[in-house]
């Protein structure tokens, strides 16, 4: 027997390792495979906070929240730059006093436009200033005015009252020559040089103390009114402002 094991030891020796691995795999075929637990982290990033803009005032009403409408009337007719919903307010009627001071406002607008066109007219030589027609108004007698046939008065105030009235004032006519009333005692002649625009308003009187033949205050008061309220006729070509006299024969009382 130790024989047949020592000549046979290697095939012994084979069969047994043999059977031994046969074994070992059968073992590890039937073990229970243990996996190792591993935690599966989700991670979800969130977008920052977002923050939700009110509407504004003056967006309009349809893009705002139902909790902000309200029973106003819109008119779909208003300007693109007009709030709709305010358009009937902003076509109410005035108030008197808004009114009142609408037109004010426009009246001193209008003022001051007027003096700037009237001093760029002056500034260009178009106008003159009182003071301007002033001096060139002479106290003295008007040696230009020799040439001019002296008229009597066309309109017909100009008949009534006891003064006798002439003017010379070439290719110009009376509409309205007042008659001064005057309370004087004494009589006498009085001769006002007078410069008129285009339109046939005096626009300045001054006695002529040469041409005169009285210096009474009371006269002389009398003819400066009366020469200042007549009026000639209107005559576009006729010069911006034309040089005449006027003649008061004021009779004594």
């Amino acid at each position: 027997m130790l024989k047949f094991f020592i000549r046979h030891k290697y095939g012994v020796l084979g069969t047994l390792l043999l059977h031994l691995f046969i074994l070992l795999f059968a073992n590890y075929s039937y073990m229970p495979i243990k996996v190792s637990e591993q935690e599966n982290l989700l991670v979800v990033n969130f977008p920052e906070e977002v923050k939700i803009e009110e509407p504004k005032e003056n967006e309009p009403a349809n893009q705002k929240s139902s909790n902000d409408n309200s029973n106003k009337a819109v008119n779909d007719a208003a300007p693109d730059n007009v709030n709709k919903g305010d358009y009937n307010e902003y076509n109410r009627e005035p108030s008197k006093s808004s009114k009142e001071q609408y037109e004010k406002q426009i009246e001193e607008e209008l003022h001051e436009l007027e003096k700037q066109v009237v001093q760029e007219q002056r500034d260009k030589g178009y106008g003159y200033t009182e003071e301007e027609i002033e001096k060139m108004l002479n106290s003295k007698k008007n040696k230009e005015l020799d040439k001019v046939v002296e008229q009597k008065p066309r309109s017909e105030s100009a008949y009534e009252g006891s003064t006798n009235i002439r003017y010379k004032l070439e290719n110009r006519y009376d509409t309205r020559l007042y008659v001064p009333v005057y309370m004087c005692q004494y009589g006498g002649v009085v001769v006002v040089n007078i410069a008129v625009d285009r339109d046939g308003k005096v626009v300045s009187a001054k006695v002529d103390t040469e041409s005169s033949k009285t210096s009474d205050p009371c006269l002389v008061k009398a003819a400066l009114a009366g020469a200042r309220a007549t009026r000639f006729n209107r005559k576009s070509s006729a010069p911006k402002i034309q040089m005449g006299s006027i003649t008061y024969q004021f009779i004594e009382q």
